[in-house]
């Protein structure tokens, strides 16, 4: 993604980790957001709050969408926080908390989204719903430490219909009980997911082609969720 070439014929050293960050953060928006900007949005979390399963269409995927609807509104959605994080440690100090916390410091958000159990379930080792919930506490603290106004936004996305979901020592609703948990202690905002999807029937691998994503009818459905939880919390 990000190359450095060197004079002549040698090459120059691979760049360290924390130059590949820091061309991240600002290759990825992590700036203040525009003046006259009513809400200034940050999305965090992994695969789901992206437009992946609408890579090659992303004016399909839920954060163009939501982008749009809320520029109407003179909203700033910075989606480029998500890239890359696939489970919420990625986030905390030794995973990257660094670039993070200079990205809410530059732009102190007025809500930030969080999305986090589905690769914490998948992951080896596995990470316990209770970790899980340390987790999300531990990075709320991180972003409040330099961002004190901001609100947060927990997104549980639908339930996952891939096979090794259902081989784990946990549940989902497991998982989905800590995120609840966090919720209540913390006061934050909530969006629920699962009402926008059918994950019985046969409808649902239109929702989810691959049994996690969404695909443009899942999206769009994302997108509805999500403009209308950030319209309730921003007031």
């Amino acid at each position: 993604m990000i190359g450095i070439v060197g004079s002549g014929t040698a090459a120059s050293a691979a760049p360290s980790n924390f130059e590949v960050r820091k061309a991240a953060q600002t290759q990825y928006g992590c700036t203040p957001a525009p003046a006259g900007t009513q809400l200034k949005v940050s999305v965090m979390g992994d695969s789901l709050m992206t437009n992946w399963g609408v890579q090659d269409t992303p004016d399909q995927g839920w954060p163009e969408r939501v982008k749009a609807q809320g520029a109407t509104h003179a909203w700033h959605v910075d989606i480029g926080s998500a890239v890359g994080a696939t489970k919420i440690t990625d986030f905390l100090p030794g995973g990257g908390g660094w670039w993070i916390t200079e990205c809410v410091r530059n732009s102190q958000p007025d809500i930030v989204t969080m999305d986090w159990r589905t690769n914490e379930q998948l992951a080896n080792p596995i990470v316990t719903p209770a970790q899980l919930k340390a987790n999300y506490l531990q990075l709320m603290d991180h972003i409040l430490a330099v961002s004190p106004g901001t609100k947060f936004l927990i997104v549980n996305p639908p339930l996952m219909m891939y096979p090794d979901a259902f081989r784990t020592p946990y549940t989902q609703q497991q998982y989905i009980a800590k995120m609840i948990e966090v919720r209540d202690e913390r006061g934050t905002c909530w969006l629920d997911l699962r009402p926008f999807f059918d994950t019985s029937g046969s409808f649902a691998w239109e929702q989810l082609p691959d049994s996690i994503h969404p695909g443009k009818i899942g999206h769009r459905m994302f997108a509805i969720g999500i403009y209308e939880a950030l319209h309730s919390c921003s007031s």
